[in-house]
């Protein structure tokens, strides 16, 4: 499933050409930012896919590696940069708060 995820990261990247875009907004400093919510389905290193398709790049720091799991739902927030999809903010609602019991 990893290897499925970068394939398909890398043959986009290397289809995209110079002149094409694979985002719909342009990467710049100032880029909009988008709101996601969606169960993770894989997860490779800091990178993360939605049930959608979506690939975002979740920077260390932001949210615990051992929370990003397959099966996971989280609400994410992002920005293209450099046309890669950058999580701003991200949130684990399904999450349970540490020293409370279900």
């Amino acid at each position: 499933m990893r290897r499925a995820l970068v394939t398909i990261v890398v043959l986009s990247l290397a289809t995209a050409g110079p002149g094409r875009s694979l985002h719909a907004q342009p990467a710049s400093s100032d880029a909009p930012e988008h709101e996601l919510e969606g169960r993770i389905v894989n997860v490779n290193g800091e990178m993360i896919q939605l049930t959608d398709g979506t690939v975002v790049r979740v920077p260390a720091g932001l949210a615990p590696s051992a929370d990003l799991k397959e099966g996971q739902v989280v609400k994410v927030r992002y920005a293209v940069k450099d046309r890669e999809n950058v999580a701003t903010a991200i949130d684990l609602p399904d999450r349970v708060p540490a020293g409370t019991r279900q």
